[in-house]
């Protein structure tokens, strides 16, 4: 992922220039795509397994109840959706039996 580094100046107390990176536009299309694909992952693990959407939330280490439906409005942060990911494979490989 290519980063674009912007400075932000900040006036409080004084003044001063904060530093930081924003993906370029390209990259935002890319994640929202994969928050898109994720989301349809997740209701069909939901449904597989038979859990609500909240219950699906409280059980990942993110333990919101709401997850699902900031997913559905597209705030989530990549390591959030990594985090996501990994708990349905560990979650598949423990009820596979």
């Amino acid at each position: 992922m290519r980063y674009v580094v912007k400075c932000l100046f900040v006036f409080f107390y004084g003044c001063g220039c904060a530093i930081y990176s924003v993906p370029e536009t390209g990259d935002i299309m890319t994640q929202d795509h994969d928050q898109k694909l994720l989301l349809d992952e997740v209701e069909s693990f939901c449904r597989r397994h038979g859990l609500a959407d909240s219950r699906f939330g409280a059980l990942t280490p993110i333990n919101d109840t709401h997850l699902v439906e900031r997913m559905r409005s597209g705030m989530l942060r990549r390591s959030t959706m990594n985090k996501v990911r990994q708990f349905m494979a560990r979650y598949e490989l423990d009820h596979a039996a």
